[in-house]
Protein backbone atom coordinates (compact mmCIF):
# COMPACT_ATOMS: atom_id res chain seq x y z
CA UNK A 1 0.00 0.00 0.00
CA UNK A 2 1.49 3.08 -0.58
CA UNK A 3 1.68 6.54 0.76
CA UNK A 4 -1.50 8.03 -1.32
CA UNK A 5 -3.65 5.45 0.16
CA UNK A 6 -2.56 5.60 3.65
CA UNK A 7 -3.48 9.28 3.37
CA UNK A 8 -6.55 8.69 2.13
CA UNK A 9 -7.58 6.43 5.07
CA UNK A 10 -5.92 9.06 7.28
CA UNK A 11 -8.49 11.55 5.50
CA UNK A 12 -10.83 9.13 6.21
CA UNK A 13 -10.09 8.84 10.07
CA UNK A 14 -10.41 12.87 10.19
CA UNK A 15 -13.88 12.26 8.33
CA UNK A 16 -15.07 9.98 11.52
CA UNK A 17 -13.39 12.09 14.33
CA UNK A 18 -15.10 15.38 12.92
CA UNK A 19 -18.62 13.22 12.56
CA UNK A 20 -18.26 11.70 16.28
CA UNK A 21 -18.15 15.17 17.52
CA UNK A 22 -21.25 16.16 15.89
CA UNK A 23 -22.73 13.02 17.43
CA UNK A 24 -21.80 12.81 20.99
CA UNK A 25 -21.89 17.35 21.48
CA UNK A 26 -24.83 19.07 21.79
CA UNK A 27 -25.17 22.87 21.60
CA UNK A 28 -28.76 23.99 21.67
CA UNK A 29 -30.31 27.14 21.53
CA UNK A 30 -33.71 26.26 23.03
CA UNK A 31 -34.76 23.18 21.31
CA UNK A 32 -33.02 23.64 17.96
CA UNK A 33 -29.26 21.40 18.29
CA UNK A 34 -26.51 23.27 16.37
CA UNK A 35 -24.70 20.24 16.39
CA UNK A 36 -27.15 17.52 14.93
CA UNK A 37 -26.57 13.95 15.21
CA UNK A 38 -27.47 13.61 11.36
CA UNK A 39 -24.27 15.68 10.02
CA UNK A 40 -22.41 12.58 11.39
CA UNK A 41 -24.00 10.19 9.03
CA UNK A 42 -22.48 12.77 6.59
CA UNK A 43 -19.03 12.82 7.63
CA UNK A 44 -19.27 8.85 7.97
CA UNK A 45 -20.56 8.66 4.83
CA UNK A 46 -17.55 10.51 3.45
CA UNK A 47 -15.47 7.77 5.47
CA UNK A 48 -17.24 4.78 3.98
CA UNK A 49 -14.86 4.85 0.29
CA UNK A 50 -12.16 4.98 2.31
CA UNK A 51 -12.75 3.04 4.55
CA UNK A 52 -13.70 0.29 2.29
CA UNK A 53 -10.33 0.54 0.00
CA UNK A 54 -8.75 -1.11 2.83
CA UNK A 55 -11.50 -2.88 4.43
CA UNK A 56 -14.27 -4.10 1.74
CA UNK A 57 -16.95 -4.93 4.36
CA UNK A 58 -17.07 -1.42 5.16
CA UNK A 59 -18.88 -0.59 1.88
CA UNK A 60 -22.15 -2.70 3.13
CA UNK A 61 -22.74 0.38 5.97
CA UNK A 62 -23.60 2.79 2.97
CA UNK A 63 -27.21 1.80 3.13
CA UNK A 64 -27.56 1.72 6.68
CA UNK A 65 -25.66 5.09 6.85
CA UNK A 66 -28.37 6.72 4.90
CA UNK A 67 -31.57 5.17 7.21
CA UNK A 68 -29.82 5.79 10.05
CA UNK A 69 -29.13 9.56 8.48
CA UNK A 70 -33.04 9.53 7.52
CA UNK A 71 -33.98 8.48 10.90
CA UNK A 72 -31.72 11.03 12.93
CA UNK A 73 -32.86 13.92 10.73
CA UNK A 74 -36.51 12.95 11.81
CA UNK A 75 -35.86 13.16 15.28
CA UNK A 76 -34.25 16.73 14.89
CA UNK A 77 -36.57 18.01 12.66
CA UNK A 78 -39.65 16.99 15.49
CA UNK A 79 -37.25 18.19 18.32
CA UNK A 80 -36.48 21.42 16.68
CA UNK A 81 -40.78 21.78 16.03
CA UNK A 82 -41.36 21.01 19.66
CA UNK A 83 -42.80 17.58 19.11
CA UNK A 84 -40.26 15.10 20.90
CA UNK A 85 -40.43 12.15 19.76
CA UNK A 86 -41.17 9.33 22.49
CA UNK A 87 -43.89 6.69 23.83
CA UNK A 88 -46.56 5.34 21.84
CA UNK A 89 -46.11 5.25 18.06
CA UNK A 90 -41.95 6.47 18.81
CA UNK A 91 -41.48 3.00 20.39
CA UNK A 92 -40.95 0.61 17.91
CA UNK A 93 -39.11 2.85 15.60
CA UNK A 94 -36.94 3.87 18.08
CA UNK A 95 -36.21 0.80 19.45
CA UNK A 96 -35.45 -0.53 16.01
CA UNK A 97 -33.27 2.61 15.17
CA UNK A 98 -31.25 2.19 18.36
CA UNK A 99 -30.94 -1.62 17.63
CA UNK A 100 -29.40 -0.38 14.46
CA UNK A 101 -27.54 2.40 15.82
CA UNK A 102 -25.71 -0.24 18.18
CA UNK A 103 -25.11 -2.32 15.20
CA UNK A 104 -23.85 -0.02 13.29
CA UNK A 105 -21.07 1.81 15.62
CA UNK A 106 -19.70 -1.38 16.39
CA UNK A 107 -19.20 -2.72 12.41
CA UNK A 108 -17.96 0.99 11.80
CA UNK A 109 -15.68 0.70 14.47
CA UNK A 110 -14.36 -3.01 13.83
CA UNK A 111 -13.97 -1.59 10.21
CA UNK A 112 -12.11 1.50 10.81
CA UNK A 113 -9.89 -0.50 12.88
CA UNK A 114 -9.13 -3.34 10.11
CA UNK A 115 -8.55 -0.45 7.63
CA UNK A 116 -5.56 0.82 10.10
CA UNK A 117 -4.54 -2.40 10.96
CA UNK A 118 -3.73 -3.29 7.47
CA UNK A 119 -0.68 -0.48 7.38
CA UNK A 120 0.80 -2.16 10.72
CA UNK A 121 -0.62 0.81 13.23
CA UNK A 122 -0.41 0.06 16.82
CA UNK A 123 -3.17 2.57 17.76
CA UNK A 124 -6.07 0.55 16.01
CA UNK A 125 -6.21 -1.90 18.74
CA UNK A 126 -7.60 1.17 20.79
CA UNK A 127 -10.86 1.74 18.48
CA UNK A 128 -11.47 -2.16 19.24
CA UNK A 129 -11.34 -1.74 23.34
CA UNK A 130 -13.39 1.28 22.67
CA UNK A 131 -15.84 -0.23 20.54
CA UNK A 132 -16.18 -3.27 22.75
CA UNK A 133 -16.98 -0.49 26.03
CA UNK A 134 -19.52 1.33 24.09
CA UNK A 135 -21.58 -1.41 22.90
CA UNK A 136 -21.75 -2.53 26.41
CA UNK A 137 -22.40 0.67 28.19
CA UNK A 138 -25.00 1.23 25.09
CA UNK A 139 -26.79 -2.08 25.86
CA UNK A 140 -26.65 -1.33 29.39
CA UNK A 141 -28.20 1.97 29.25
CA UNK A 142 -31.02 0.56 26.87
CA UNK A 143 -32.00 -2.15 29.34
CA UNK A 144 -35.27 -1.44 30.99
CA UNK A 145 -34.38 -0.73 34.70
CA UNK A 146 -36.49 -0.15 37.83
CA UNK A 147 -35.43 3.53 38.04
CA UNK A 148 -38.85 4.60 39.17
CA UNK A 149 -39.04 1.94 42.03
CA UNK A 150 -35.81 3.89 43.70
CA UNK A 151 -35.54 6.64 45.48
CA UNK A 152 -34.44 10.18 44.54
CA UNK A 153 -30.73 10.12 45.53
CA UNK A 154 -30.29 6.61 44.06
CA UNK A 155 -31.77 7.94 40.70
CA UNK A 156 -29.45 11.02 41.10
CA UNK A 157 -26.58 9.08 41.46
CA UNK A 158 -27.03 6.83 38.48
CA UNK A 159 -27.68 9.34 36.31
CA UNK A 160 -24.30 11.24 37.52
CA UNK A 161 -22.39 8.12 37.08
CA UNK A 162 -24.12 7.89 33.18
CA UNK A 163 -23.36 11.21 31.96
CA UNK A 164 -19.88 11.18 33.57
CA UNK A 165 -19.27 7.22 31.85
CA UNK A 166 -20.89 9.57 28.39
CA UNK A 167 -18.28 12.30 28.79
CA UNK A 168 -15.45 9.87 29.26
CA UNK A 169 -16.24 7.78 26.16
CA UNK A 170 -17.06 10.71 23.91
CA UNK A 171 -14.03 12.42 24.51
CA UNK A 172 -12.07 8.79 24.10
CA UNK A 173 -13.89 7.78 20.93
CA UNK A 174 -12.87 11.49 19.36
CA UNK A 175 -9.34 11.35 20.87
CA UNK A 176 -8.89 7.66 20.14
CA UNK A 177 -10.01 8.55 16.23
CA UNK A 178 -7.61 11.33 15.85
CA UNK A 179 -5.00 9.29 17.19
CA UNK A 180 -5.50 7.09 14.45
CA UNK A 181 -5.44 9.64 12.03
CA UNK A 182 -2.11 11.62 13.32
CA UNK A 183 -0.09 8.15 13.19
CA UNK A 184 -1.20 6.90 9.69
CA UNK A 185 0.19 11.04 8.90
CA UNK A 186 3.24 10.53 10.67
CA UNK A 187 4.51 6.70 9.56
CA UNK A 188 7.49 5.89 7.94
CA UNK A 189 5.87 5.94 4.25
CA UNK A 190 8.95 3.66 2.98
CA UNK A 191 8.18 1.05 5.57
CA UNK A 192 5.55 -1.01 6.69
CA UNK A 193 5.62 0.21 10.11
CA UNK A 194 4.30 3.29 11.79
CA UNK A 195 6.47 4.85 14.48
CA UNK A 196 6.11 3.70 18.15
Amino acid sequence: MDKSEKEKLANAMGWLGVGYIFLYIDINIGSFNLMPNWAFYIFAYLALPELGRAERSALLLQPLTGLLFAWECLCWGCTALGVAPGGGAWYLPQLLAGVLGLYYHFQLLTNAADAARSFHCEKAGQLIVLRNIRTVLTTLVALPWPLERMDASAQAAIAIVIAVVAVVLSVWSIIAIFAVRGELLGGRWGSDECPE
